[in-house]
């Protein structure tokens, strides 16, 4: 079973650069849970975990430190993901234990620096 979310990392090249990406979330604490709860999309419409075409994106409140508005965009990403992996385990078998991802991040920054990091801290087993 799969299921695609419309988050990633084409929402954050709406607000960063590459080279933005790698020096700030160089500078973000993952072990530190982020106040901010986005739903990060570039426009409105989601698939799964929650299938509303209609969807607003929750981009707000935003912070005026970029870190801080990096680091909650991630770890809102990272939040859906498991999101994401529940509803799997649920519907699958309840013993499913592995996340395969297509890896479109790499090319966007999103697997730059700390978010994997922020991602494992988030979810219930490392991705592979």
């Amino acid at each position: 079973m799969g299921g695609a979310s419309n988050t990633g990392g084409a929402v954050l090249q709406q607000f960063f650069t590459p080279a933005e990406l790698d020096e700030l979330s160089a500078q973000i604490s993952p072990e530190i849970e982020s106040p901010f709860d986005y739903y990060p999309l570039t426009k409105p419409g989601e698939r799964f975990p929650i299938n509303d075409a209609q969807l607003a994106p929750r981009l707000e409140p935003r912070p005026g430190d970029r870190i801080e508005f990096l680091h909650g965009l991630l770890e809102s990403m990272a939040r859906i993901e498991a999101k994401v992996i529940g509803y799997c385990k649920n519907w699958v078998h309840p013993s499913a234990a592995r996340l395969y991802r297509r890896r479109g991040g790499e090319k966007s920054g999103v697997d730059s620096n700390s978010f994997p990091a922020v991602r494992h801290s988030r979810l219930p087993f490392k991705p592979h």
